[in-house]
């Protein structure tokens, strides 16, 4: 992915709206293993716990579900206008 970090709004809200547009513009289909934490962070040039942060609040939203031995999986399709991303 390409990151783009700004200084002008927390650093895990910028990465959740770039994760979900990812989703949204199929770059993770439903279903598809996303990278793991530590691989993701890395790539973006974050802390870890702040690619977690991220990563919990897509949970909430419903884009993403956490599964015990699998990692985090891409959630069934959902329409840009319900999960609040454009």
């Amino acid at each position: 992915m390409n990151w783009n970090i700004r200084n002008d709004a927390p650093v895990y809200t910028q990465l959740v709206d770039q994760i979900a547009r990812a989703i949204i513009l199929g770059q993770f289909p439903p279903g598809s293993r996303l990278p793991s934490v530590r691989d993701f962070a890395s790539d973006a040039g974050v802390n870890p716990n702040t690619m977690q942060k991220a990563f919990a609040e897509l949970e909430r939203n419903g884009l993403i579900m956490t599964q015990r031995t699998s990692g985090r999986t891409r959630c069934s399709a959902r329409s840009p206008s319900s999960s609040g991303w454009s």
